[in-house]
């Protein structure tokens, strides 16, 4: 049985918490293993072809297990997605943290937040597919998997950003608003964009993995961001 991560404290504040070391349940399984191959498998299947589509017998069979190890190791189909699901966040999550400067100030942590967000996504498009898969199916799998996470999912994200803006805020650098719908505009801004990128593509032939485009989207939603959050006469 596997055991809820451990929270995070005040003194995770810049290094996102528990990320960079994970607790033994949520470390990933060795890829060579039975277990981490049918992990590897389940994510490449359901993001090529979604939850419903993927049959236990198709994955297994990629994996090269017996399909009762499938059931031995994650129990259901809908179990292993959403451990699929879970893995993939953490891979977000620690993409985000590992290239975190520790002397970065709190305000840069939060203004930058939504272009590190997109940035890691961008160089994780399984993470996206799986997530446009999971948009359609109405969001309940992804919403168990991140509940699964405890500390690791957005309780300690939610818990870090706070502590992080709240800082930002009594250093007189960032401007004092809602924190609640600050979050989420920030969130929004970020895996919405990302999300959408096809409708925006088609639309304005706006193509966030090509590098010049990714480079003048987010210099200008960094000053977009400066010029709402910090607070006057800030440069």
């Amino acid at each position: 049985m596997e055991h809820a991560p451990r929270k995070p404290s005040a003194t995770d504040a810049k290094a996102l918490p528990g990320f960079l070391e994970l607790p033994p349940e949520w470390r990933p399984p060795d890829p060579a293993s039975p277990r981490g191959r049918i992990l590897a498998a389940a994510r490449l299947l359901f993001a090529q072809h979604g939850l419903r589509a993927t049959t236990t017998r198709a994955i297994a069979g990629r994996a090269k297990v017996n399909l009762a190890m499938i059931h031995y190791y994650y129990g259901s189909k809908e179990a292993l997605y959403e451990r699929v699901l879970a893995q993939e966040f953490i891979v977000v999550v620690q993409g985000m943290s590992a290239h975190l400067p520790p002397d970065l100030p709190e305000h840069e942590i939060i203004i930058t937040l939504p272009i590190r967000i997109m940035s890691v996504l961008r160089h994780n498009p399984t993470w996206i597919t799986l997530l446009r898969h999971e948009v359609g199916l109405g969001g309940v799998h992804v919403l168990k998997a991140l509940k699964s996470l405890g500390g690791l999912g957005p309780l300690g994200l939610r818990q870090f950003f706070d502590h992080t803006y709240a800082q930002a805020v009594a250093s007189g650098r960032l401007r004092a608003l809602p924190v609640n719908p600050l979050r989420e505009c920030l969130l929004a801004l970020s895996w919405g964009t990302v999300l959408m990128q096809p409708f925006f593509e088609q639309m304005f032939q706006s193509n966030l993995f090509d590098e010049t485009t990714w480079t003048e989207y987010h210099e200008t939603l960094k000053a977009l961001l400066r010029r709402g959050l910090q607070v006057e006469n800030e440069t």
